[in-house]
């Protein structure tokens, strides 16, 4: 669970699957990424970026719209622009 403090004071503990869902609709209202090939995921806490986007321009806008998402503390970013290679996977974040 993550820890969300609003401006009145208040937290409010959000789940993992609870911010994934704020984040997948964060991403949704770009019709960029409304096509679902940016797959997030929790791994420990930790949102997970993975897919393929049309260029680098892309891979950052998506990693930035996750950022803003109150509750997202820790963003691994595993996206890459179409036609190039994967990132490599590493520690706890591989597949």
């Amino acid at each position: 669970r993550q820890k969300i403090a609003h401006a009145g004071g208040a937290d409010e503990s959000v789940s993992d699957e609870q911010l994934l869902q704020r984040v997948r609709s964060e991403l949704g209202r770009e019709r960029l990424f409304a096509s679902g090939r940016v797959e997030p995921s929790m791994e420990g806490g930790v949102l997970v970026l993975r897919g393929e986007v049309e260029d680098g321009g892309d891979v950052e806008r998506a990693e930035r719209l996750a950022r803003s998402v109150p509750g997202v503390r820790q963003v691994a970013n595993l996206l890459h622009p179409r036609g190039t290679p994967e990132p490599e996977r590493r520690g706890r974040f591989a597949a």
